[in-house]
C-alpha cells in the first residue's frame, strides 16, 4: 500500500478538494489507495513564490506561488518517486526546485470531426486536463468551428458552445489560462454568397489556400466588413461570460481571401480585420489580450513575411500580445526572425503539430510518438518561442504531450529523459528505457499511404471510390515492424496487470499489432486488424468520427465520413 496521504497546508478548501481528487485518481490507477497512517504530502501556497514557480521538499512538502503551480508540483513528486503497479510507491528523496521556463505552456484542444475532445464523455476530457496540469500546462485554447452552422443558435450550435464551456470552465479551475480561438474572416454556413471571400490561386497566389469551406467571407466586399463583424460579435458574445485570457486572431486554414484587394491576405486583408476585431473583443471579453498567428504565411503566396514585417511597424497593430506560428524546419524560419528580429518587436508562441504527422488517419493506427522530430525542432527553434499551444487532434498524441510540455517546463533536456520518465510512471515499467527505445523506433515506422490497386495514393478521397476498388496501406520505413513488435510483446508481459489494461498502454501496444498484422498482409485488413480497430475505436470514442481521426476500418472507410475532398 502507498503509506502516504494529502494533507492541506492552507489551500483554498474547494482547491485543495480538487487537487485531492485528482491525486486519489492518480494513485488508484496505480494500484495504490491513500494511507491516512502514513507520511502526510503537504500543499501549501506561498505568493513569495513565482506562480510557474515550484518547491519539493524531502519531507513531502510542496510549495507554489498558485493552484497550477502546485499541481505542477504534485506531478512532479509522483513521477519522481517509484510506483511498482501492485499498491507499492516510494518517493523521492530530494529536494527539488524548478522555475519554469517558458511563459505559457499550453495545449490545443481541436475539439471538432467527432473526434474525443468533440465526443468522448466530459468527464474523460477533464481527466485529459487534469493529467496535463500534473506535467506542468498552464493554459488551454480551444476553437469555436462555425463553418456547418447556421449561426450560433442553430441547436448543433448551442451544444458544442455548452460543451466548450464546461471545458474552459474547467480547465479555468484548475488554474489554467484560457484563449478562444478565432480565425479573420471564417463564417457560417448561410452567409451571403455575395459577399464571400475568393479562394482561387489569382494575384500572385500560387496555389489556393488549404482548408477554405468556401463560405469565408471577404473584408473588402460590400458589407463584408460588417458581417464579419457582426458574427465574429456573436460568436464571441456567446462565449463572454467566461474569463479569457486571450483571443486568438488568425489568418489560414481555415480563411483567407485571394481577391485583388485582400491579396497578399496575411499583410493586407488579414490585418484590415484585425483592428476592428480589437473593439469587438474589447467589449465581448474586455481583459482579454489578442494573438495575431502568422500560420501558413508565404505558403501561399510569396512575399507575404517580408510584407508583414513592414506593416508590424504601424502603430496600429501594437495592440497584439505575441505572435503565434510554427515552423517545421529552421529552412522555414524568415530571415529576419533568424537574426532575432521579430515583427513589430512581438514575443512568439509557437503552435506545434503533434497529431497528423506520418499516417492518415491521425492516430488511427494508435499512439504517435514523436520524440526525435520535436527533440530536433525544439533543439533548432525552441529559441525562438516564449510558449506552446501544441494542436492536438486526439488522445493518440498523449506521448508527444508530454514531451513538449517536458521541453516547456524545462525539466528535461532531452525527449528520451521525458520518455522513460513516461514510462516509468504511466505504466510502471520495470525497465522504462526499453519502452523509450520503443517509442524511438515507432515513430521511423509510422511514415505510410493508403493505396489502391493501381497505385494511386488514396490517402485522402477526392471522389467517390469505385466499388471495386482495394484499398492496402504501404508503410515508408517497414524495417524494425517486427523488432517492435516482439519487443512491445515482451514488454507487456512484464508490466503490473493493471497497467496493462490502461488506455496509454494499450494505444501503444495496438499500434505494434495493427503494424505487424499489415505488414505480413501487404498492408490489406484483417480480421484481426478489424478487432484491434475497435478497440481503438472504443477507446477514443470515434464511433461516428470523421475518417480523419478514426481508425480505418472497413466500414470508417466505406462510410468515408467527413466527405470528400474538394
Amino acid at each position: 500500500m502507498a503509506t502516504i496521504y494529502l494533507k492541506n497546508g492552507g489551500v483554498d478548501k474547494d482547491d485543495f478538494e480538487q487537487i485531492e481528487k485528482i491525486w486519489i485518481r492518480q494513485l488508484s490507477e496505480r494500484g495504490c489507495e491513500p494511507s491516512a497512517n502514513g507520511t502526510p504530502v503537504t500543499l501549501r501556497l506561498d505568493k513569495r513564490i513565482d506562480e510557474d514557480e515550484y518547491r519539493i521538499f524531502a519531507d513531502g512538502t510542496l510549495v507554489s506561488g498558485s493552484k497550477i503551480g502546485l499541481l505542477a508540483a504534485l506531478g512532479r513528486y509522483l513521477r519522481d518517486g517509484s510506483f511498482d503497479g501492485k499498491g507499492g510507491f516510494t518517493p523521492a528523496t530530494e529536494d527539488v526546485a524548478l522555475k519554469m521556463r517558458s511563459d505559457i505552456r499550453g495545449m490545443y484542444f481541436a475539439s471538432h470531426f467527432f473526434n474525443f475532445y468533440h465526443v468522448a464523455p466530459i468527464e474523460k476530457v477533464y481527466e485529459i486536463l487534469d493529467s496535463l496540469a500534473l506535467r506542468g500546462c498552464n493554459a488551454l485554447m480551444a476553437w469555436y468551428d462555425m463553418h456547418h452552422y447556421t449561426g450560433v443558435d442553430d441547436p448543433e450550435s448551442v451544444k458544442m458552445i455548452q460543451r466548450l464551456k464546461q471545458i474552459f470552465r474547467y480547465a479555468k479551475a484548475l488554474g489554467m489560462k484560457l484563449c478562444f480561438g478565432t480565425l479573420a474572416n471564417e463564417a457560417f454556413s448561410g452567409t451571403d454568397e455575395a459577399i464571400r471571400a475568393d479562394w482561387r490561386a489569382i494575384n500572385g497566389y500560387k496555389t489556393p489556400p488549404v482548408g477554405h469551406y468556401h463560405v469565408e467571407i471577404c473584408p473588402n466586399a460590400p458589407g463584408g466588413m460588417e458581417e464579419i463583424l457582426r458574427q465574429r460579435r456573436a460568436v464571441l458574445h456567446a462565449f463572454s461570460d467566461i474569463a479569457f485570457d486571450f483571443v486568438s486572431f488568425w489568418p489560414y486554414d481555415q480563411g483567407g481571401c485571394t481577391c485583388a484587394k485582400c491579396a497578399p491576405w496575411g499583410a493586407n486583408g488579414f490585418l484590415k480585420i484585425a483592428p476592428e476585431f480589437r473593439k469587438v473583443v474589447e467589449e465581448e471579453m474586455p481583459g482579454a489580450k489578442i494573438l495575431c498567428s502568422t500560420w501558413r504565411f508565404d505558403d501561399f503566396i510569396d512575399g507575404e513575411w517580408q510584407a508583414f514585417y513592414q506593416r508590424m511597424r504601424e502603430e496600429q497593430f501594437q495592440f497584439f500580445a505575441y505572435l503565434f506560428n510554427y515552423f517545421p524546419s529552421l529552412e522555414a524560419v524568415p530571415e529576419g526572425i533568424r537574426r532575432g528580429v521579430m515583427p513589430g518587436g512581438k514575443k512568439m508562441i509557437s503552435f506545434p503539430e503533434i497529431s497528423m504527422r506520418g499516417a492518415v488517419p491521425w492516430g488511427g493506427f494508435g499512439a504517435n510518438p514523436m520524440p526525435a522530430y520535436l527533440e530536433k525542432n525544439e533543439r533548432e527553434m525552441g529559441k525562438y518561442y516564449v510558449g506552446c499551444f501544441p494542436y492536438s487532434e486526439g488522445i493518440f498524441s498523449d506521448i508527444n504531450k508530454a514531451i513538449m510540455l517536458g521541453f516547456a517546463t524545462g525539466q528535461y533536456a532531452t525527449a528520451y529523459d521525458i520518455l522513460c520518465d513516461y514510462a516509468k510512471y504511466e505504466f510502471c515499467a520495470p525497465q522504462p528505457e526499453a519502452v523509450a527505445s520503443l517509442m524511438f523506433d515507432m515513430e521511423e515506422t509510422l511514415p505510410r499511404h493508403r493505396m489502391d490497386q493501381h497505385g494511386v495514393c488514396q490517402d485522402y478521397l477526392r471522389k467517390e471510390a469505385p466499388a471495386d476498388t482495394v484499398f492496402h496501406f504501404a508503410f515508408e520505413n517497414p524495417q524494425k515492424i517486427d523488432a517492435i513488435y516482439e519487443r512491445a510483446r515482451a514488454i507487456d508481459a512484464q508490466l503490473p496487470q493493471a497497467m496493462r489494461a490502461t488506455w496509454r498502454w494499450r494505444i501503444l501496444y495496438l499500434r505494434a499489432a495493427i503494424d505487424f498484422e499489415l505488414y505480413h498482409n501487404d498492408g490489406v485488413q484483417t480480421e484481426t486488424c478489424e478487432a484491434y480497430y475497435r478497440e481503438l475505436t472504443e477507446i477514443y470514442y470515434a464511433q461516428e468520427a470523421d475518417y480523419c481521426v478514426s481508425p480505418p476500418s472497413r466500414e470508417a472507410m466505406r462510410l468515408n465520413r467527413g466527405g470528400f475532398l474538394l
